[in-house]
């Protein structure tokens, strides 16, 4: 029964996994495209988060499909290690994409710019985001609920990191389009990166590896 309960955890982990997938897949593209267009640090942020969404809901709706199939890949090799090797190339990406956000942000808050009028298109972007993360949150949590596999606990924790990084991120993009003809606004956007990049930088180094 507990067998049956676990497979069937997996399954769903998988299904909410692909569909976060398909939905992150067009969000990174039209993220990439703000950034270049309005050149803000913090849709850069976004993109940096965005890429890192899309490699692990890929990731891990694999491993779900392949443990759903054969638990013996969770007994025999232990789900910890093979997270932790397939999640290694992902965090590796996330850390040079902070690690060259705080970089920037220090030059543009040394040589600041004004904010971009375009950033009113990404605050509507923001908003879905926030809209299909509280969707994904709460899908995430009812799977945690029903199964407390290693899977299900570390994707709802990511999943809740996201929430928070879209809420952020909206609240502050529209404070620089809010405001975006204030001189002292200019600064807000590299001291929110640098906070975020060295709070996520100081998280992925903290946080302990499955085993």
């Amino acid at each position: 029964m507990r067998k049956r309960e676990t497979n069937d955890s997996y399954k769903s982990q998988q299904r909410v996994s692909f569909i976060s997938f398909l939905v992150e897949l067009p969000n990174f593209i039209a993220v990439t495209i703000s950034a270049i267009i309005s050149g803000s640090l913090i849709v850069w942020m976004d993109f940096v988060d965005s890429l890192g969404n899309v490699l692990n809901s890929g990731f891990v709706a694999l491993l779900s499909r392949k443990l759903s199939r054969n638990l013996k890949y969770e007994h025999h090799y232990g789900v910890g290690k093979i997270e932790a090797i397939s999640a290694l190339c992902c965090d590796g990406i996330l850390i040079c994409g902070l690690v060259l956000m705080v970089i920037s942000s220090v030059n543009d808050f040394i040589l600041p710019k004004e904010p971009s009028g375009l950033l009113i298109y990404v605050v509507f972007l923001k908003v879905i985001n926030v809209a299909f993360d509280t969707f994904f949150l709460q899908a995430q949590y009812k799977i945690k609920k029903q199964s407390r596999t290693t899977i299900a606990i570390t994707e709802f924790h990511t999943v809740l990191k996201s929430f928070a990084f879209d809420t952020v991120a909206l609240i502050s993009i529209l404070i620089c389009w809010l405001f975006r003809g204030v001189r002292a606004v200019w600064y807000f956007s590299p001291v929110i990166c640098i906070v975020l990049s060295v709070c996520f930088l100081s998280e992925q180094f903290r946080e302990p590896r499955l085993q």
